[in-house]
């Protein structure tokens, strides 16, 4: 037989896309020889039904089982209505035959499908294999409980839409770009839960039809965001796998990661394409813009995009990604109000630093239950910390400072039983520091200095034995310093200068044995140095000045050999300070 190369691209497009499937529906009649229905399922008991069937020539048929008789089995009319009748199953299980129709002008087939005594839904087939390119399976269900549901949860399964009393229906399985893959449907009474049957699908090992489409989307990508300027360029005709930035995880592109690569303009929409990407790292580009408006068709679970030139509200698209995990929009130009990022369940970090933002922080954030690092630090935010997040148990790192933020640090923050980091300096806090924040155990950095905090040092954080950097000048405390700070065994920075502590330095800070800085400069303490801070040979930096010290210098002092600042003037008449240094 000899084709033409039009016929044999169209024969090769038929097989390559395959059938688009609709629904559940028979076969389309020819104009020649045609039969009305080709399936045809029964129950158990004996019973009838009518198939019409069309012939421009004389037709016969040929039954496979002696339960199944159609009359008439012969006829010389075009058009006849035949009755298929199927005998009683006394059977549990059901079992299936066929009717053959043939004539001059084409041949077919009637499937014949008849459940058991049991009840049941039967299927014409319960496995089948398929290779890799896919394929549509036509599968007969015949119910003797009524009308039945498919499910699968295997998403390279294309489930129809099952019309009630349906007998027949096609499932496509998509092309396989992966390793061997075995999924499930099942087939479902809707009334009795437990009756169904199972059909197991077996796809061979695909090639790699999707990785070629990464590749070309990317290429795609290269020339709209002008690759040819990129400080590192792609060699197009490489590999994919030596293009910079580009990970492939399995035969997917994963992750694309091009940061301070001289990116410029909107991110190109080509980038929703790649249907296996994880991640985006744009850092330090001249990105500006919109974000792609179907990003969320992308199972994105990390997005960075700081450092570069975004102005305007954050965009609200970015709400519509559930699977985003990291989101970096830091160092960039965007302001208005910090948006709800309630939808965004699995949130872990959000870092929203160094921009112009403006107004209250939402007590939204507080339902960001997986929340580990926030950074809101550096912009115009006001009002005051909300409650709220003192929900956040997973918190790590809480950073708010340099905004506008007043009114007091609230209690809930002590529920924050996984914070390492809180930093709430430059801001316009006030009221006391609470007591609860001795109970954040993990805390390595607690920085409250400039604000308008009153009252005393909780003597409770002396149980802060991880805490590294404790810094609060710059506010209006008063009172005694707690002798518990003395616990701090890993404190290597203590700032509390520009206060109005009184009495003595308590002696017990000689026990900080790690202590790099001690700053105690302008307040009111009295009596004399501890000679125990002479002891500490980390110590590099002394502030104590401007206070109401008296007596001598301790000779410990003196003698120490690492200072790189030591003020201990207190130059008031009568104090004593002769040797300030």
């Amino acid at each position: 037989m000899n084709l033409s190369k039009k016929s044999i691209l169209i024969y090769l497009y038929v097989v390559l896309v395959g059938i688009t499937f609709v629904g559940c529906k028979d076969d389309d009649e020819t104009t020649s020889f045609s039969i009305g229905t080709k399936r045809l399922t029964f129950t158990e008991s004996e019973s009838s039904q009518e198939v019409s069937i069309y012939s421009s020539d004389k037709w016969s048929t040929s039954v496979a089982d002696s339960w199944v008789s159609i009359s008439p089995s012969s006829s010389k009319e075009q058009s006849v209505t035949a009755t298929v009748t199927v005998k009683k199953n006394t059977g549990l299980e059901a079992r299936s035959s066929y009717i053959a129709v043939r004539s001059d002008a084409g041949k077919d087939t009637i499937r014949i499908l008849q459940t058991g005594a049991k009840p049941m839904i039967a299927l014409s087939q319960t496995t089948a294999s398929v290779t890799y390119s896919g394929k549509t399976l036509n599968i007969i269900v015949a119910s003797n409980v009524g009308d039945w549901a498919v499910t699968s949860d295997d998403g390279w399964i294309v489930l129809p839409t099952i019309a009630s009393g349906a007998n027949y229906c096609s499932l496509k399985v998509v092309t396989n770009s992966y390793t061997k893959r075995v999924g499930t449907v099942r087939f479902q009474s809707k009334t009795y839960s437990n009756v169904y049957t199972d059909l197991v699908i077996t796809q061979d090992e695909g090639i790699n039809l999707e990785r070629g489409a990464d590749s070309t989307t990317l290429v795609n990508f290269y020339n709209t965001m002008d690759g040819d300027h990129w400080k590192k360029k792609w060699k197009l005709s490489d590999p994919m796998t030596s293009w910079n930035g580009v990970t492939l995880t399995g035969q997917r592109v994963s992750s694309l990661s091009l940061n301070n690569n001289n990116l410029k303009g909107e991110i190109s929409g080509d980038i929703v394409n790649l249907t296996n990407l994880k991640v985006i790292s744009f850092i330090d580009n001249q990105l500006s813009g919109s974000i792609p408006s179907n990003i969320a068709k992308l199972g994105l679970e990390e997005l960075y995009l700081s450092g570069n030139q975004y102005t305007g509200n954050i965009p609200s698209v970015i709400t519509t990604i559930p699977s985003l995990k990291k989101l970096d929009l830091s160092s960039n130009q965007f302001s208005g109000n910090i948006i709800d990022f309630s939808p965004l369940s699995n949130l872990e970090y959000l870092i929203l630093d160094e921009n112009s933002l403006s107004g209250n922080i939402p007590s939204s954030i507080g339902n960001l239950g997986k929340l580990q690092y926030l950074y809101l630090n550096n912009n115009g935010l006001s009002g005051s910390i909300p409650v709220s997040i003192g929900n956040l148990k997973s918190l790590i790192e809480l950073k708010l400072f340099t905004n506008g933020l007043t009114g007091n640090i609230p209690n809930e923050l002590g529920n924050l039983t996984n914070l390492v980091d809180l930093e709430l300096q430059e801001n316009t806090l006030s009221g006391e520091i609470p007591s609860s924040l001795g109970k954040l155990t993990k805390l390595t950095n607690l920085l409250l200095h400039q604000n308008q905090l009153s009252g005393e040092i909780p003597s409770d954080l002396g149980g802060l034995s991880g805490l590294v950097n404790f810094s609060i000048e710059k506010n209006q405390l008063s009172g005694k310093i707690p002798s518990t700070l003395g616990n701090l065994s890993n404190l290597q920075n203590f700032v509390a200068g520009y206060n109005k502590f009184s009495g003595e330095i308590p002696a017990t800070l000689g026990n900080l044995t790690k202590l790099f800085t001690l700053g105690l400069s302008s307040n009111d303490l009295s009596g004399s140095i501890p000679a125990s801070i002479g002891n500490i040979t980390t110590l590099k930096y002394l502030y104590l000045d401007g206070n109401e010290l008296s007596g001598s210098i301790p000779q410990s002092l003196l003698n120490h050999a690492n200072w790189k600042t030591f003020d201990v003037c207190n130059q008031q008449p009568g104090y004593g300070f002769d040797n300030c240094k």
